[in-house]
């Protein structure tokens, strides 16, 4: 991936082991009270706004979505299942794709799921050829943020919609803050350019955003009280420094986020008609 630096080596990494384990009960009851339901999430993106997602992508029976930088299948298997469309889902571990194909199966909807090792930003699959693209925080994990939705574009048919949410800066930030917040998200989130500017200079038209900031507290804040009351056996599961460093990035990230440092928006945008 171009620009991959050492630290988004480290981010695949660790999604890598993150999302390759099965879960345990723990991570459920954890991921239950963050985003209400157990989907395998390990992110943000609570039911609520899944289901958000898929109704501004306005999809049908006939729609083919592309689910980017997937993990372990979530939103993507979700909104294909409620939606009855077709997805194709994509990530670059291979232990979260197949975590992702098991999940799946056990929903009944693998004839219209199907699964590819791929870069966000050089995805090998023919432009033009999706209906709708879904993301949920890809962008603010990956440096090369213009060229991931430039990639998007390229595999939109004319008409076609992207649905996504990302983490970013807040307006005004000042640069200890902003340095700040980019040690805590990693040296994806670096960006000073407004996310919709983003949008717009990759081709999009209509670009709308919702903020979901005050949502994104909440979620961070139950990630972060219920896995203090399942330390002892997260500890066992991942290891006490695992288990610290997380907590100590929800924290940072709760108190950044309730400062107007760290921001998070749901977007909606399209590929212009022919």
């Amino acid at each position: 991936m171009p620009r991959t630096c050492c630290e988004e080596s480290r981010t695949i990494e660790r999604f890598r082991d993150r999302y390759g384990s099965r879960g345990s009960e723990a991570e459920r009851a954890i991921e239950l009270a963050a985003i209400g339901a157990n989907v395998g999430a390990n992110g943000y993106t609570t039911v609520a706004q899944a289901e958000e997602l898929a109704r501004r992508l306005k999809l049908t029976r006939r729609t083919r979505l592309l689910d980017v930088g997937c993990g372990r299948g979530y939103p993507g298997l979700y909104i294909a299942r409620i939606a009855g469309c077709d997805v194709v889902s994509s990530d670059l571990p291979i232990a979260s794709l197949r975590t992702a194909r098991r999940r799946a199966s056990r929903d009944r909807i693998s004839r219209r799921a199907s699964f590819i090792a791929a870069s966000a930003v050089h995805p090998p699959l023919r432009p033009g050829t999706f209906d709708a693209i879904v993301h949920t925080d890809v962008l603010c994990c990956l440096r090369a943020k213009l060229a991931v939705l430039r990639a998007c574009h390229h595999l939109l048919k004319p008409g076609g919609r992207m649905a996504f949410t990302t983490i970013y800066a807040g307006k005004d930030v000042g640069d200890r803050d902003y340095r700040r917040a980019c040690r805590v998200r990693g040296c994806g989130f670096a960006e000073r350019r407004e996310v919709r500017a983003l949008v717009e200079s990759a081709g999009f038209v209509n670009v709308r955003e919702k903020d979901v900031t005050r949502e994104f507290a909440r979620t961070t804040r139950a990630y972060l009280e219920m896995s203090a009351m399942y330390r002892d056996e997260l500890r066992a599961q991942w290891g006490s420094a695992r288990f610290v460093e997380w907590q100590r990035d929800r924290e940072a990230t709760l108190e950044l986020t309730e400062r107007g440092v760290v921001r998070r928006g749901l977007f909606t945008a399209a590929r212009r008609e022919r």
